[in-house]
């Protein structure tokens, strides 16, 4: 019974958000941080009762995002309606909203049978009161066979599936008890709230931000490290080379016609610069784009680490393709890669097609380097795949396969280097045309991302129509979450590093 008023409970306070009314200050002298232990593994945090400016920005989205000029009152009657498809004659307005308080939290202890993919990770949920006792009723009486018990002088009480509730340090809180007993040693002192890790990582969440996440790498690598029988300095090398050092954070921050998703992490080997103007220059009619900075450098990059990645040093790979295929990949290749970017167009079978654009640095290796290519692809061809150079004296070559609509198009174009898929996105895929950045979608997202260029854009009318194209529409529960979807206009995202740390942001606009 416990695991189904959880989930009534969030639905209840982190889905109400919006909802009219300010709330109370938190009952506790702390933050929900400090009843946390110090090796939570995952800690999330949302602003269920937001003020002033933050509450106009979370009211001004979900009106466009559910379609409704009171979103409150329309979320508190879904939470009504959860209720009632229970069977339960509780309300919001009754039996929730008096004692609940401004904040919730959700943080696990471990991953479960040392599994990040475990179902049964340790979890509590913590809620902010003023009246703990009014909602631990709420509690009490959605439960059976309930047992008093009590640790290190502390009481709570067990339901009948053994699931923990009761209060800490005036907060609410349920879940599994072993966290539970965690989380109450951590109110004790040595709490999450005073690991300097998770505090140097909340300095980057902004004050407007109305939920944040911290994911711990140590305790994941020792989880991974528990479940796949690999040593943790091995986890710990590799999710450093991807991740960088440190936690990854992450936030959510409302505005009026988008939400901006944020995640912030170590400076990564890995981390491609992104951010150029490559993207705002590929096709209008793009409704998917992915700027992948220089691929040069990451290229360059994830071989240098190829040997802590996958076990084989970047000579052995470079020689492994020169023995297979004759391309040097540091003449052929890296010597002339720079600032490259994708995009996908077309919404049928007929025209769908897309390429990769990338800038060289170098026009006389970069066609030597496409020479080298054609050689290596007319030898290692086989199945009645043909290939053969560009008509009409244009630098490069064509491979048609036998049961592939489209031919794949490699060429070079200026300082640019295209391959395609699809005889339209080669026609469009070099400044042919109205571009990307002409579009009002993307003027709009680069505004809202404070004038930053965008590394990714999706159209999403254009995905969804193409989704239920392919038979989406008939999965489901479609049907309900379809006016929501067709809110979402788009999509943007920028990375870039701040601070010496690696941050990736999204924004999903709403008509």
């Amino acid at each position: 019974m416990l695991r189904r008023l959880t989930t009534l409970c969030v639905v209840a306070g982190i889905a109400a958000v919006p909802l009219a009314g300010c709330g109370s200050d938190d009952s506790s002298d702390g933050g929900i941080a400090s009843i946390a232990p110090q090796d939570t593994s995952l800690f999330f945090e949302a602003t269920i009762r937001p003020e002033g400016d933050e509450k106009t920005a979370v009211d001004g989205f979900l009106s466009k995002l559910l379609g409704d000029d009171d979103p409150g009152a329309k979320i508190e009657q879904l939470v009504d309606d959860g209720f009632a498809s229970e069977g339960e004659n509780r309300t919001y307005a009754k039996d929730v909203e008096p004692w609940l308080g401004d904040t919730a939290a959700v943080f696990t202890v471990g991953f479960g049978n040392d599994s990040p993919s475990s179902s049964d990770i340790p979890a509590v949920v913590a809620v902010s009161s003023d009246d703990p006792d009014a909602g631990l009723d709420l509690i009490r009486s959605e439960s059976t066979d309930v047992t008093d018990v009590s640790h290190d002088g502390t009481d709570y009480q067990l339901d009948e599936d053994g699931q923990a509730f009761g209060e800490i340090n005036g907060f609410i809180a349920f879940g599994d008890e072993t966290a539970y007993k965690a989380a109450i040693d951590a109110s004790g002192g040595d709490s999450l709230e005073d690991a300097g890790d998770f505090v140097d990582s909340e300095s980057n969440v902004p004050d407007e931000a109305i939920a944040s996440a911290y994911l711990n790498m140590d305790e994941l690598a020792k989880a991974v490290s528990a479940s796949e029988g690999v040593p943790p300095d091995v986890i710990n090398s590799f999710l450093d080379t991807a991740v960088g050092d440190g936690p990854i954070v992450g936030w959510v921050t409302p505005n009026s016609d988008s939400l901006e998703l944020a995640l912030s992490a170590g400076e990564s080997a890995l981390t491609g610069t992104g951010g150029g103007d490559l993207l705002a220059s590929l096709p209008a009619d793009a409704w998917l784009a992915l700027d992948l900075g220089d691929l040069g450098e990451v290229v360059d990059n994830v071989l240098d680490q190829s040997d802590e990645i996958i076990g084989f040093s970047r000579e052995t790979l470079v020689a492994q393709v020169r023995s297979r295929t004759g391309i040097d990949l540091d003449r052929d290749v890296l010597s002339w890669l720079g600032e490259s970017a994708i995009f996908v167009s077309g919404t049928d079978s007929s025209d769908i097609g897309g390429a990769l654009v990338v800038r060289s640095t170098d026009s006389a290796a970069s066609a030597r380097g496409l020479s080298a290519l054609q050689r290596a692809a007319g030898r290692n061809l086989s199945g009645g795949s043909q290939v053969r150079p560009l008509g009409g004296g244009a630098a490069g070559f064509e491979i048609t396969e036998p049961g592939t609509p489209q031919p794949l198009q490699v060429f070079q174009d200026g300082d640019e280097v295209v391959i395609a898929y699809g005889q339209k996105a080669a026609d469009t895929a070099v400044g042919s045309g109205d571009s990307l950045g002409d579009t009002d979608a993307l003027k709009q997202a680069t505004d809202d991302l404070g004038d930053k260029n965008a590394s990714l854009f999706l159209d999403f009318p254009t995905v969804l129509q193409i989704a239920e194209s392919m038979g989406a529409g008939s999965g489901p529960g479609y049907d309900e979450a379809k006016p929501y979807l067709q809110a979402i206009s788009y999509v943007v995202a920028a990375s870039g590093t701040e601070g010496g740390r690696s941050v990736f942001r999204a924004l999903v606009g709403v008509k």
